[in-house]
């Protein structure tokens, strides 16, 4: 199967895979710390899990934002 490199000079499978292995770590790590903090005693429980997802959530949106920023002011190729 033939793919031709984007612009970053990766070939789709290779996007693909990383995309997919980002998405497996990242829901085996949001169990763990999900699981531990609900189960602490103290720890606020449900609520506390919910939150510390909320927090990092804004901080990959911004960190994202601010990368396709950042993106736009690379000189243009060709």
């Amino acid at each position: 199967m033939a793919s031709t490199a984007g612009a970053g000079g990766l070939s789709a499978a290779e996007l693909a895979t990383g995309v997919i292995t980002a998405e497996a770590i990242g829901g085996v790590l949001g169990r763990a710390v999900g699981g531990a903090l609900s189960s602490a005693p103290g720890s606020g429980g449900l609520f506390a899990s919910y939150l510390v997802f909320a927090i990092v959530l804004a901080g990959a949106a911004a960190v994202a934002t601010r990368a396709s920023d950042t993106r736009n002011d690379l000189p243009a190729h060709g």
